[in-house]
């Protein structure tokens, strides 16, 4: 699969979509991607620092992708499901800074698994969170309000 057709692996659209682009896909091995923080800086309160749940759920999004590459893609219906996050905050990241996000397998089942990840500042590549993460696939239904 194309790097550009990697990011229709992510059922999140804009505004939600947090990632920007894939970077590199080693199998078996790891998922990098990257995020330019300055153009979600109006939509989360012009706060100082980025707020670390927006660096957790990039992480998510990254992780997301890279299961899919790993088993499956999701089916209709089916919707990933973060199931718990253990995050480690190094350092703040600026909203003006670009970052790298990196996505390592522990474990990975049919559709469940554990996989650790990194966020690094571009290009000081300087390690601001680090975080283990459980990732599953549920069966879901869309209902229209």
């Amino acid at each position: 699969m194309q790097k550009s057709n990697l990011m229709s692996l992510l059922p999140q659209q804009d505004p939600f979509r947090l990632i920007d682009r894939i970077v590199s896909y080693e199998p078996g091995q790891r998922l990098r991607a990257e995020m330019d923080l300055s153009r979600l800086y109006s939509d989360f309160g012009q706060q100082a620092i980025v707020p670390l749940h927006v660096l957790v759920e990039s992480l998510a999004q990254t992780a997301v992708i890279y299961v899919q590459l790993e088993t499956n893609p999701l089916e209709d219906h089916e919707v990933p499901l973060l199931g718990k996050v253990e995050a480690k905050a190094i350092k703040d990241v600026a909203w003006t800074q670009s970052v790298q996000l990196e996505i390592t397998p522990v474990r990975i089942l049919a559709k469940q698994a554990m996989l650790t990840g990194r966020v690094r500042t571009i290009p000081e590549e300087e390690i601001h969170l680090t975080a283990e993460l459980y990732v599953a696939v549920s069966k879901g239904q869309v209902s229209h309000l």
